[in-house]
């Protein structure tokens, strides 16, 4: 067993994704939570990017992974913001930071892939119901 932790976990897509889905599938319990802020901080392939403002004016703390395999000839930058009070997520954003020369006509880098906004997350008693 690897004994660099991010040798041990690797953030490779399917664990990325993973990220993403699991605050966008059901609310996380706190423990969980601390889990996911654990590995961010001990992994050597996320970057800490400091205090940051999203789109709705909300302030939080701002962790990027750069992904030169997830396209082919660029660079992604996988965003995302905790709240720095609650250590809840509040964005996810996926952004094009590189390509080769011409590979995005008519665009300006960097460019927006994907942006998810998380507002809240609670248990509800019915399908469709809003917390």
């Amino acid at each position: 067993m690897p004994t660099d932790k991010s040798a041990a976990f690797p953030l490779t897509s399917p664990l990325r994704s993973t990220l993403q889905t699991l605050y966008t599938e059901a609310p996380v319990d706190p423990e969980v939570q601390a889990a996911v802020l654990r590995l961010l901080a001990e992994h050597d392939g996320v970057r800490y990017a400091g205090e940051h403002e999203d789109r709705q004016g909300r302030e939080g703390e701002l962790f990027v992974v750069e992904d030169t395999g997830a396209q082919d000839d660029g660079t992604l930058e996988r965003r995302i913001m905790f709240d720095p009070d609650t250590g809840m997520p509040l964005y996810f954003e996926v952004v094009t930071v590189e390509t080769e020369p011409g590979e995005v006509e008519g665009e300006e880098l960097p460019m927006m892939n994907h942006y998810a906004v998380i507002s809240e997350s609670a248990w509800v008693a019915e399908v469709e119901e809003r917390p």
